[in-house]
């Protein structure tokens, strides 16, 4: 994992030629996710005839945030967060209890 995550910055800085920003490109991908994903849904379980619709181009409306669509990774990375926290704490005690008596220290 930490491999494929080192290739990456570096094809990333390589081909950028060092002006490409990570957390621009993650908070990019956290924003686009759920929007691909409901797309994805309503692609292949929505029976109705879709409907092509042009959205406005004059940018950020103001009073809108991008909250609602980079929550499910939020909520994601904290529950991971809390997972990895759990397994490094129980996991090693769980571990111990499972040793045979005549391996114990």
């Amino acid at each position: 994992m930490i491999v494929y995550l080192l290739a990456s910055l570096g094809t990333v800085k390589f081909i950028s030629k060092g002006h490409a920003k990570m957390l621009m490109i993650e908070y990019f991908s956290m924003a686009s996710f759920w929007t691909q994903t409901r797309a994805v849904f309503r692609a292949f379980f929505s029976r109705k005839k879709q409907q092509f619709v042009v959205t406005s181009k004059r940018g950020r409306q103001t009073g809108t945030s991008v909250m609602p669509y980079i929550l499910p990774q939020i909520i994601l990375v904290a529950v991971s967060v809390i997972e990895a926290w759990l397994v490094g704490r129980l996991l090693p005690e769980w571990l111990r209890s499972r040793r045979p008596s005549h391996l114990a220290d």
